[in-house]
C-alpha cells in the first residue's frame, strides 16, 4: 500500500511540474497569437488608409490605380489570414479547457481513491475537494461540477 501511495505521490509531484510548464507555455501562446493579431489588425489598418488616400488624391493616374488594386488584395489576404488565426484561436482554447478539465476529473479521481481506501477520512476529502474547486478557474467549474456530482453519486 505504501508503494502505492508513493508511487501515486510522485506522479502527482511530476504532474505539477508539467502543470507548469504547460501553464507557461499556455500564456506564451497566448500572448504570442495576440500580438499577431495586434500586428495584422495594424497592418490592416494602414493598408486601408493607404487606399483610400491614394484614391482620393491620384484618380487619373495609373500607377495610383494599380498601387490601390495591389494594396486591396494586400488588405484582403491579411483579412482571411486573420480569420483563419481566430479559428485556430477558438480551438486552442476548447482543447485548453478540456485538459483542464481533465486535470480536474483525474484530481478527483484519486482523491476518491484515497477516500475509499480509507486513507483519507471524509473532512480530508471534503478539504481537498475544496482546495480544487478553487483552484479550478470560473469556467469549467460549471462542466466540473456535473462531473463531480455524478462521481460522488458513483455513476458516470
Amino acid at each position: 500500500m505504501d508503494l502505492i501511495l508513493e508511487t501515486l505521490q510522485k506522479r502527482l509531484n511530476s504532474d505539477k511540474r508539467k502543470l507548469k510548464f504547460y501553464e507557461f507555455l499556455d500564456r506564451f501562446i497566448g500572448l504570442f497569437i495576440t500580438f499577431i493579431n495586434i500586428v495584422i489588425l495594424i497592418i490592416a489598418s494602414l493598408a486601408l488608409d493607404k487606399l483610400t488616400s491614394d484614391s482620393e488624391f491620384n484618380k487619373n493616374n495609373l500607377f495610383s490605380q494599380n498601387t490601390s488594386l495591389l494594396l486591396l488584395i494586400a488588405f484582403t489576404i491579411v483579412l482571411i489570414v486573420s480569420f483563419f488565426l481566430n479559428i485556430v484561436i477558438e480551438i486552442y482554447k476548447i482543447n485548453q479547457r478540456y485538459d483542464e478539465y481533465k486535470k480536474v476529473s483525474n484530481t478527483f479521481s484519486y482523491l476518491i481513491v484515497k477516500y475509499r481506501t480509507k486513507f483519507i477520512n471524509e473532512k480530508d476529502l471534503i478539504a481537498q475537494t475544496n482546495k480544487l474547486w478553487e483552484k479550478a478557474s470560473k469556467k469549467t467549474k460549471i462542466q466540473i461540477k456535473r462531473y463531480l456530482i455524478n462521481m460522488v453519486k458513483g455513476t458516470n
